[in-house]
């Protein structure tokens, strides 16, 4: 990208940029610019990932009551909130294929 512009810079050191050129106050300049830029600073990255997960990263189906009781103790106990856990078998389970 190429642009063209003007700093407009006073006397005591402020700097204020225009597109055209605009009137000036008396104790300032105008110095022309030209910014050459490559595109490639205006393309927003892509942010990607994958993730992946293994036969044996994966726990088993079944969750045996100390858990379903540890469960419903640590949430019980913040305070206002009541828990209903109800552990049911899968409508596809190999149980009901039969």
């Amino acid at each position: 990208m190429k642009t063209k512009f003007f700093l407009n810079v006073n006397s005591k050191g402020s700097v204020r940029a225009s597109k055209t050129r605009v009137s000036l106050y008396v104790d300032e300049i105008a110095i022309a610019m030209e910014l050459d830029l490559p595109d490639s600073l205006f393309r927003k990255p892509v942010i990607s990932g994958k993730i992946s997960v293994t036969e044996d990263m994966v726990n088993p189906a079944t969750i045996d009551a100390d858990v379903v009781e540890a469960i419903k103790n640590s949430i019980s106990a913040v305070e206002g909130v009541e828990l209903k856990l109800l552990v049911e078998q899968p409508e596809n389970s190999d149980e009901n294929e039969n």
